[in-house]
């Protein structure tokens, strides 16, 4: 996979606590948080999460599927390892007019354009994810194209206790949860956990995937708002 330019985007300020303290992230480096280069310098401190990566099963051996957190990246090919790169995907929906378009990125399109048309801060930046930080929440990507992740106890355990450690080493202010199942599989973890610690000091709220109907369209769920409309009131 060609080289990416990150350097005017993403910070590696994080790196050596988030591979020395985070087991997942020591097997898969290619899953590390994409953290905004200038997340320090901000008050902005919004962590976006989204459900899971997506890899071809047809690519993976059998126990790679049935195992995943026991294997790790360094059998994977280049091209592989481009499906959980979490850096490399926000990186192509930034740079839109050097890398193209993508409809598998539309979530961070609608983000991007949501922050830039209706937050005065955002609307002279040419990279709002400069400002944020992404992961997906589930530590295991989903095997099946255009379907949701199947999550598993492991499954829940694992992200729960990564995002745990990610919000030790970063301190967001703000997280909000862009899918659903990733949320209430959060919830569910932390009643079961008994451990609200950091998490009671922060604000944790969720809206629908961005590339779905609900982005557009009124629901009392949203309080009587659009997705977008939520995503948008949250982040001012």
């Amino acid at each position: 996979m060609k080289n990416f330019d990150m350097t005017d985007i993403l910070t590696n300020e994080f790196d050596n606590e988030l591979l020395n303290n985070i087991d997942n992230y020591k097997r898969y480096k290619e899953m590390l948080p994409f953290v905004g280069i200038s997340w320090s310098s901000s008050d902005i401190k919004t962590l976006i999460l989204g459900e899971s990566h997506y890899i071809d099963r047809d690519g993976l051996t059998k126990e790679q599927i049935q195992d995943w957190y026991n294997f790790d990246s360094t059998g994977f090919s280049d091209y592989l390892s481009g499906y959980i790169n979490t850096r490399k995907v926000i990186t192509k929906a930034e740079k839109i007019d050097e890398y193209g378009f993508q409809s598998p990125l539309t979530i961070f399109y609608n983000i991007k354009s949501s922050l830039k048309d209706n937050i005065d801060f955002f609307k002279s930046e040419r990279y709002p994810f400069k400002f944020l930080t992404f992961s997906n929440y589930f530590q295991r990507p989903a095997f099946d194209e255009g379907e949701s992740i199947i999550n598993s106890h492991s499954d829940n355990v694992i992200a729960y206790k990564t995002l745990l450690g990610v919000v030790e080493i970063i301190r967001p202010k703000k997280i909000i949860f862009t899918s659903s199942k990733a949320y209430y599989s959060f919830l569910s973890q932390r009643t079961k956990e008994h451990c609200e610690g950091i998490f009671s000091e922060i604000i944790i709220d969720s809206v629908p995937h961005p590339s779905c109907a609900w982005w557009n369209r009124t629901s009392p769920n949203y309080g009587n708002r659009t997705g977008r409309q939520k995503f948008i009131d949250l982040m001012k």
